[in-house]
């Protein structure tokens, strides 16, 4: 019986496998019936089966090429299209209904397209950045930016203080210049100016001078700069100071100024203290630019005088603290060093560092070089003056830990020079932006300005070859690009500020330069709950006094040092203290802390140093315990 029932289960077996084998055989022979069809190049049937062929053939090796050339390798590798082994559509897919819906020819790309989408999509981690950056962004475009928008800081001794935006404006640029500027954002702004008459030191342009100090007028300068319905305070509730810029101007005026005229003088000096005393401005600006080395003494004398005169105004009581402030212009080329930054620290409270008059060079022919007035280089081969050479000169005079007296000024002004075949001449040494704007690059069709970034400045340049010489006009101006890099230097090396020179010169078009000034100088504030604020103001207390807690707890550890090492001269006092085995772990505990924080402050523990000690802590705790047990062992012994 068991015999009938294997042979019935090997027949069984044999015409399952041939029944499997005859359908192969069968398939083969169909595949090879299709392949002679299309084959056949007389028939008309064959010879359509055969284009169509080679078509889908030739569309599917140009889609293999183009998903390999697109997606990543991970992408290749997900959808095996690297791999020759991969099992085919035929042999993955039984349903026929299934198969022929997928070989439809608006699904081939389908996959493709879905993938490269899922592909490229943004991953979570960066989806939610975006969202909080959108978040912050309609945050601030909904707040008042007087409350939550403040200026940058820079560290000054250990302690925050905040980036200063000086801003200089012309008086005949007119009301309409000032009545456009931005005193949210500035710090001080300059008037000028009161021009000093060298024969007497009376004002050589009174009615500058009248208008400034007419505080009748509900529309001038003073009155407009401290009005709150034209003007938002800063955020810390204060407007923007208001200094009076006293001006001298050529080096023959300073000479007769300074050359043993002491009544010139102080009249001079009598003469400002009463403008800034009926006005209540803030300060003085000393634009003395062109001073004569044989007058150096005089003129630093005449700075220290002028600046004790406008500090006495200042007030100060308990209900009332005025300040006086004196800014000093300093030329970009000082080779006499005429102007002794570190003589006059305790007397000037900033220095403008002239960012913007490269041009001006007293060793070229006519004192002009063509040459861009305000340049940033980066090139190593170019030596050229510029503002890294007066920036390192400054802080090399004031010391760096005074460098948060110096302002950088850089321009809102170009120069345009016209050049022949051996000669420079400078037309114009101060055009505005606007009008380099609208008279040389908004209708310049032909494009010839551009960005240099050797230097940090742009260049339009048009060469006129119409008469027997050819004629060059280039133009050196600043624009977004050039002022970002200089702003971005000035911050990178902590300087007190930057100022702008000077602010009229952009009234049409100087809007995007205050959005520049919002983005470089000025970070976010979020608001703060009030048990969140109290926290602050307690922890900001606990850090102003923590230099004295610090002290207390010093002299306090240094007392009780010397009165333990005192007692241990007592023999009793060392017996009774060492012979309790915790005041030993203690004072072992105790002195191996402090020998490691002095290793750590001086610098002992580096290198192998650190294994060997190590080596000899691990050591003694071990020859400790060792000790230890024995002498208890002993301690039980009969």
């Amino acid at each position: 019986m068991k015999i009938y029932i294997f042979l019935l289960t090997a027949f069984l077996f044999a015409l399952k496998q041939s029944e499997t084998q005859a359908q192969r055989v069968l398939k083969r022979m169909t595949i090879g019936k299709m392949r002679a069809l299309s084959g056949d190049a007389g028939g008309a049937a064959g010879q359509l089966a055969k284009e169509e062929l080679q078509t889908y053939e030739a569309g599917t090796r140009a889609s293999l090429q183009q998903y390999r050339s697109e997606f990543p390798g991970r992408a290749n590798n997900i959808l095996g299209i690297n791999d020759s082994s991969a099992p085919k559509l035929e042999e993955l897919i039984e349903d026929e209904k299934a198969k022929v819906s997928i070989e439809d020819r608006r699904n081939k790309t389908r996959f493709p397209e879905l993938m490269r989408e899922w592909w490229y999509m943004d991953s979570d981690a960066a989806r939610r950045l975006k969202a909080e950056a959108e978040r912050l962004r309609r945050l601030k475009a909904n707040i008042d930016s007087s409350q939550y928008f403040v200026p940058k800081k820079i560290i000054v001794q250990g302690k925050p203080k905040d980036i200063v935006i000086y801003g200089k404006h012309m008086n005949y640029d007119g009301p309409k210049a000032y009545k456009s500027y931005n005193y949210q954002r500035l710090t001080y702004i300059s008037y000028h100016s009161y021009d000093v008459d060298a024969n007497t030191g009376k004002a050589l342009n009174q009615d500058v001078v009248n208008a400034f100090q007419n505080l009748d007028d509900k529309e001038g300068f003073i009155n407009h700069v401290r009005n709150p319905k034209e003007n938002k305070k800063a955020y810390d509730g204060s407007f923007c100071k208001i200094l009076l810029s006293i001006s001298l101007h050529g080096e023959y005026n300073a000479a007769k100024f300074f050359a043993n005229n002491l009544n010139a003088q102080q009249a001079a000096i009598d003469s400002i203290v009463g403008v800034i005393s009926r006005t209540d401005a803030d300060g003085v600006e000393l634009d003395f630019l062109d001073v004569p080395s044989l007058y150096r003494k005089e003129f630093l004398n005449f700075v220290r005088k002028m600046s004790g005169a406008i500090r006495g105004l200042e007030i100060h009581n308990d209900s009332v603290n005025t300040y006086k402030y004196v800014f000093m212009n300093v030329p970009a080329y000082d080779n006499d060093n005429v102007y002794e930054l570190r003589s006059l620290i305790n007397d000037v409270d900033y220095f403008l560092l002239a960012g913007h008059t490269f041009h001006k060079n007293p060793k070229a022919d006519n004192g002009l070089e063509k040459v861009p007035n305000s340049s940033l280089n980066y090139s190593i081969a170019d030596q050229s003056f510029d503002i890294r050479a007066v920036l390192e000169k400054a802080i090399s005079e004031v010391g760096k830990y005074n460098r948060d007296m110096l302002i950088m000024v850089v321009p809102y002004f170009g120069t345009i020079w016209r050049s022949e075949t051996v000669s420079n001449e400078l037309i114009d040494p101060a055009i505005s932006y606007d009008e380099i704007m609208f008279n040389y690059i908004l209708n310049d069709s032909l494009k010839r300005y551009r960005y240099e970034p050797s230097n940090n400045t742009y260049i339009w340049q048009d060469k006129d070859t119409s008469g027997p010489v050819p004629i060059i006009t280039t133009i050196y101006y600043d624009d977004t690009m050039s002022l970002i890099k200089k702003f971005d230097f000035v911050l990178k090396n902590r300087i007190g500020g930057v100022g702008l020179y000077p602010l009229g010169g952009s009234v049409v078009l100087g809007q995007h330069f205050w959005k520049l000034l919002d983005i470089q100088f000025t970070e976010f504030k979020a608001p703060e709950n009030d048990k969140l604020a109290k926290l602050k103001r307690q922890a900001s207390f606990f850090e102003d006094n923590s230099v004295f807690i610090l002290g207390v707890i010093l002299y306090w550890g240094i007392f009780m040092t010397i009165g333990f090492v005192w007692s241990l001269f007592k023999a009793q006092t060392r017996q009774a203290l060492f012979d309790s085995s915790r005041f030993r772990s203690m004072y072992m505990i105790f002195f191996t802390i402090l020998l490691i924080m002095l290793g750590s402050y001086y610098g002992v523990f580096q290198y192998h140093i650190v294994l060997l000690i190590t080596g000899l802590l691990f050591g003694s705790i071990v020859s400790w315990s060792l000790l230890k047990a024995l002498h208890k062992e002993q301690e039980d012994r009969p």
